[in-house]
């Protein structure tokens, strides 16, 4: 096992999604109405480069192919919005399907990267159709990974796993992982941080690509990355349980890769 600490790299990475052309803004929602917005002209101005960016973190691994619908929901309306739909209270943003749902008002420097979560979502949705081929866990590892929010409280974690680390591993291989305790996203969030250093970019793009080509998500693991899902758990938790590691995965980095 390799528990050896690994540097933190912080990389601006480009884009490399194909060309899109503009955010189609038939698209983007107002919800309920674009009067429920003191600053909808703006919004809407702003709408582009916001989408823009989110759309380049995707890039990086998952070039996107279509558009998504974008539902901003005002303020007030947010909490009931969430009532109706069956969105959890805590979320910011949900994807579902081809929509993404934004139910906070977030400034732009916010809303990019969160943008980018659900986008990342959206893309995986639309090429696996009603077949998923990525673990839930590992799905949302990857969205914290391009949206740049993979630090945690490595003290938390480190406590957590000092009794259940051979529950955790379990769970993980056997796709059980997300059932909602606060452990849960401290613990994908630092195996995000830890994909995204273990290997460079372009190797989890062709990890992606032949995922959804095959449908196997577990031979692609060994295809692309060279390591099965299991030895790529225990590397990880050697790497994480070090005290000497507190530093790599608490450090605010925007990207990791």
């Amino acid at each position: 096992m390799n528990a050896q600490p690994m540097p933190i790299r912080s990389l601006e990475r480009p884009a490399v999604s194909p060309a899109l052309p503009p955010f189609p803004m038939e698209n983007l929602h107002l919800h309920p109405s674009k009067d429920s917005f003191a600053d909808a002209e703006s919004w809407s101005n702003g709408f582009q480069a916001v989408f823009a960016e989110a759309a380049g973190r995707v890039g990086t691994v998952l070039p996107l192919r279509s558009f998504p619908s974008i539902t901003l929901v005002a303020h007030e309306h947010a909490e009931r919005f969430r009532q109706d739909n069956g969105i959890p209270r805590w979320a910011d943003a949900f994807s579902s399907g081809k929509e993404i749902f934004i139910c906070s008002p977030l400034p732009p420097e916010i809303l990019a990267p969160v943008l980018a979560h659900e986008i990342f979502h959206f893309e995986v949705t639309a090429r696996s159709g009603s077949r998923p081929c990525l673990l839930d866990w590992f799905n949302e590892s990857l969205a914290y990974l391009v949206q740049g929010e993979t630090a945690t409280d490595h003290k938390l974690v480190q406590t957590y796993l000092k009794y259940d680390s051979t529950l955790v591993l379990r769970l993980m291989l056997e796709d059980k992982f997300l059932a909602g305790n606060r452990i849960e996203i401290p613990l994908i969030k630092a195996f995000g941080r830890f994909l995204g250093n273990r290997f460079p970019y372009a190797v989890i793009s062709d990890f992606l690509a032949r995922t959804f080509l095959s449908g196997d998500f577990h031979s692609s693991i060994v295809a692309t990355l060279g390591i099965n899902l299991g030895d790529l758990l225990e590397e990880w938790l050697g790497h994480l349980t070090r005290t000497d590691n507190r530093q790599y995965y608490e450090d605010p980095v925007r990207y990791v890769g």
